[in-house]
């Protein structure tokens, strides 16, 4: 018999999603700077290789460093914390 706790953590995403907000275009090489709300991070990620463009303020997501797609359509991303 399969160990419940194991089949459990099966059941949860390996990666983790994050949303983020394009701050410079694709200069030809793959990558995209963006930044993720609420921190002020930039980090530069790389395009999922559909030849999707993202231009500068769309909201996409992002799974290991790489965009995953655009989310839909939001003005802004608010970080909420549950006490």
């Amino acid at each position: 018999m399969a160990n419940p706790f194991a089949q459990f953590l099966d059941l949860i995403p390996k990666s983790k999603r994050t949303v983020a907000k394009i701050t410079t275009a694709d200069n030809g090489s793959g990558q995209v700077e963006v930044e993720l709300p609420g921190t002020g991070q930039h980090l530069l990620v790389r395009s999922n290789g559909s030849n999707a463009i993202y231009p500068v303020g769309t909201f996409v997501y992002i799974v290991d460093g790489i965009i995953q797609a655009r989310t839909p359509n939001i003005s802004a991303v608010e970080e909420i914390t549950i006490v």
